[in-house]
């Protein structure tokens, strides 16, 4: 799971199983949150990540992270199973 953050503020929060391609996918000119993309454009972001260890985990651990940090630029919360 990773976070994008745009100063002290946590604006989006995601998954994925290939990190570095889906990073660039946020970083390229095809990205379609326009949120996000206006956040990229304006403000020095910077990314966290942490590893999940088991795949059963990820959309809960993604969840929580949702939850916690109500990120402005997630277009909707992610399912929670």
């Amino acid at each position: 799971v990773y976070l994008i953050v745009a100063g002290a503020n946590i604006v989006y929060v995601g998954q994925a199983k290939k990190l570095r391609s889906r990073i660039e996918q946020h970083f390229s000119d095809s990205e379609s949150n326009a949120d996000l993309k206006a956040y990229i454009k304006k403000y020095t972001v910077s990314m966290m990540y942490a590893e999940v260890e088991k795949v059963a985990d990820l959309d809960s651990f993604e969840c929580d992270l949702y939850d916690l940090y109500k990120p402005v630029c997630n277009q909707v919360s992610p399912p929670r199973n």
